[in-house]
């Protein structure tokens, strides 16, 4: 009996050792693989059985890299089979960064990438496993490891909206309730070792939130009189040009014989209009007593001291922001200053309208001076009520 129990006790102990030495061996395995941390996945949509994009990014174990060196490291990423893969990936459909941009040589559809013919220092292959809906990115025969970088942080891109592959969100499992989706990763290091992590990412009924607005349709337009272009004023607007002589041009000369300001300021998409009309028909300033007049023409015309002539010409025109303020064809001719000598351009506007001013599109404070400018012959008739009324019209295109 007591040989039998020295045996027992004996076998206890062997037994005893033999599992101590297993587990010894177990964690001698284990203690060199470690977790990939900090994982998270960005979305382009999180919306149920929409495409969306995906980057994805982890940070490896300090001390491990991605490399050839004792074998070839994988990095696979396993999406949940709720998931849809679908189609055919291209290199275009992915993007690899360990610290270093990569270039993705090649791409395996349901098999395995082919490396054959690389030999850059960058190339990467993906395989697409669309049944397991598994990518798995592993280096090329001349892949050079990024050095000097711990830990390193890998950003693994899925371009999952088509036109090549599509990674399709899954369909809620009670409609209407948000649900969380975990994604596997590991990398598979020195062949023996695997690192892992896995996160979660949310799909939800709906991603997108449409706001609403309107804006109501707005058009400003203001005339002043004056001499500058602040001379702000509510009318009636005039222009007095004074006794005219036959040796003078007689102008808005900004100093003592007023111009007319336009302010405009308008949100219509299509832009502006600004016309001028005549109470005259050939666009003339007519004595109310005498019934002469002194003729307009009601064309473009030039205009000098001793020549019979009125009209009008546009000095300037600006604006603060928006589409550009033009001269209407027939009032854009270069010769228009507040000087009162030489030939200068003007137009006679008549009772048609003719367009004064443009816009293409919506604009903020624009601003004009249009200089009124009249000149006698020697037959001109003596009036002292020589007038004529322009009308000035701001049209909107909404």
């Amino acid at each position: 009996m007591m040989h039998t129990k020295g045996h027992s006790r004996k076998n206890r102990m062997i037994a005893v050792l033999a599992t101590f030495v297993a587990l010894s061996g177990l964690f001698s395995q284990t203690t060199f693989a470690a977790s990939l941390i900090s994982s998270k996945d960005t979305m382009t949509r999180l919306k149920e059985t929409v495409k969306a994009d995906h980057l994805i990014v982890s940070t490896l174990p300090d001390g491990v890299d991605f490399d050839l060196t004792g074998g070839t490291d994988t990095i696979s990423v396993d999406f949940p089979a709720d998931f849809t893969v679908a189609g055919t990936w291209t290199t275009s459909d992915f993007t690899f960064n360990d610290g270093t941009p990569r270039t993705i040589y090649a791409v395996g559809n349901n098999t395995a990438a082919d490396c054959t013919g690389s030999t850059g220092a960058n190339d990467v292959a993906v395989t697409i496993l669309p049944m397991m809906q598994t990518f798995t990115i592993q280096p090329c025969p001349s892949f050079s490891p990024t050095s000097a970088i711990t830990p390193v942080t890998v950003t693994f891109g899925i371009l999952g909206t088509d036109p090549g592959g599509s990674l399709t969100n899954p369909t809620l499992s009670v409609p209407g309730v948000s649900q969380s989706y975990a994604v596997n990763l590991s990398m598979s290091d020195e062949t023996s070792i695997t690192h892992s992590a896995s996160f979660a990412i949310a799909i939800t009924e709906d991603d997108q939130v449409t706001a609403t607005a309107a804006v109501s349709p707005s058009i400003t337009f203001d005339l002043d009189s004056g001499t500058t272009q602040n001379s702000n004023n509510d009318g009636p607007h005039t222009v007095g040009l004074g006794t005219l002589a036959v040796g003078t041009l007689t102008t808005s000369d900004q100093s003592a014989i007023n111009s007319i300001f336009i302010d405009l300021s308008t949100n219509a998409s299509a832009g502006a209009t600004v016309s001028v009309v005549s109470g005259n028909a050939t666009g003339a300033l007519t004595s109310a007593s005498t019934g002469a007049t002194i003729d307009g023409a009601g064309t473009e015309q030039t205009i000098a001291a001793g020549t019979e002539g009125f009209g009008i010409c546009l000095e300037s025109v600006t604006q603060t922001a928006g589409a550009t303020l033009t001269k209407g064809t027939s009032y854009d001719a270069a010769a228009c200053s507040a000087a009162n000598t030489g030939t200068q351009t003007v137009t006679s506007p008549t009772t048609t309208p003719s367009t004064l001013l443009t816009t293409s599109g919506p604009i903020d404070t624009g601003r004009a001076e249009v200089l009124f400018k009249a000149a006698i012959s020697p037959s001109t008739p003596a009036a002292n009520d020589y007038t004529g009324i322009l009308t000035f019209i701001a049209t909107g295109t909404f």
